[in-house]
């Protein structure tokens, strides 16, 4: 069923008044039971899946609870970031560290897939809250596929610095058999040298130290060179966003 972008919109708008007023109420009384139950209301007047569901499940499974057919709505991603966000501050008040932080993982993950979409709501401001999120993870070990998103996120940001970190996080860990990390890897520094130098320095990694990732990437994994990698690219190139 087709739902246009403008109904999504004025939903999102009543749901983040509602969070404003009588739920931020609730919670300021300490009353956390029936604050969680207005915010499983408003899940179903936003048509999302229940919370039990889209809060327990690790994050690719519950985006794909989100999905209608092959598609899935920036907005209703938005939605639903913003009140598994607002569960898990509940929750973490009520000392259900678990529950907070699966919500959290989810809800950066739905942001993060919502700001690849192009999602847009005046009512829920994206990148503070993809960086409120960052920042209330950091202190756990955040899955493969929310730190891949957030590297490209990074790149698309212009911050070559904190994507390279977000890199060697993963590289830190057990990926000696990961077939897939050693050449997102090498995309990765690929992808930079075709930046101009004014961009590169910019983003915190000038040229000098993207030829120097790209050559301590290869020799981690010498299969990467098989292939003829070089390490030399047209300074005024673009290709990176």
């Amino acid at each position: 069923m087709f739902e246009r972008k403008d109904y999504l919109l004025t939903m999102i708008t009543q749901m983040a008044e509602a969070i404003a007023t009588r739920i931020s109420k609730l919670r300021k009384e300490k009353k956390h039971a029936e604050a969680l139950a207005e915010l499983g209301e408003l899940y179903g007047r936003m048509q999302l899946p229940p919370s039990k569901l889209l809060g327990s499940v690790p994050e690719e499974d519950a985006l794909r609870m989100m999905m209608t057919g092959a598609s899935l709505s920036g907005e209703k991603l938005l939605a639903a970031g913003k009140l598994l966000r607002e569960e898990a501050d509940i929750y973490e008040e009520m000392s259900g560290e678990r529950e907070a932080y699966q919500r959290r993982v989810n809800a950066l993950y739905f942001y993060l897939t919502a700001e690849e979409l192009g999602a847009k709501s005046d009512d829920v401001s994206l990148h503070a809250e993809i960086a409120y999120l960052n920042h209330r993870l950091k202190a756990y070990r955040q899955p493969a596929a929310v730190l891949y998103k957030l590297m490209e996120y990074c790149c698309a940001a212009g911050s070559y610095d904190e994507a390279e970190n977000l890199l060697y996080e993963l590289k830190g860990r057990d990926f000696s058999g990961d077939g897939e990390l050693p050449e997102r890897g090498l995309a990765f520094y690929r992808r930079l040298l075709a930046c101009s130098d004014e961009k590169l320095q910019a983003g915190k990694l000038p040229r000098d130290e993207v030829e120097a990732g790209l050559r301590e990437w290869q020799a981690a994994w010498p299969r990467l060179s098989a292939g003829g990698t070089g390490t030399a690219a047209p300074s005024g190139a673009e290709s990176a966003g």
